[in-house]
């Protein structure tokens, strides 16, 4: 829904079903699933966790394209602490991020 949004030029209701999809998957979360610890994974291998990583991503991109960049590094680096084989390449926009923050 919302590239679909996105493609129509509703950013408001883009980012609504964002924020939505993220809420969902927090709430989702077992309550032993420490985001803020170290031993925290997601394996994007499995399909249910997908959307989670997919939904992280288009937010680094939303909040990077609202001028956001702090919060859309510390985003990154949450993303590449739940899966360091870093299989949407949010490695590439570290350095970007970083700089611009």
């Amino acid at each position: 829904m919302y590239d679909l949004y996105r493609n129509m030029g509703e950013n408001q209701y883009a980012e609504d079903t964002l924020a939505r999809a993220l809420y969902a998957c927090e709430m989702a979360w077992h309550p032993l699933f420490d985001i803020r610890s170290a031993n925290c994974r997601l394996d994007f291998e499995v399909e249910e966790n997908r959307g989670m990583f997919m939904a992280l991503f288009k937010h680094i991109q939303a909040l990077s394209r609202a001028s956001c960049h702090r919060t859309a590094l510390e985003l990154v680096k949450l993303l590449l602490a739940m899966q360091p084989d870093d299989p949407l390449g949010a490695l590439c926009l570290v350095d970007n991020l970083a700089i611009r923050a």
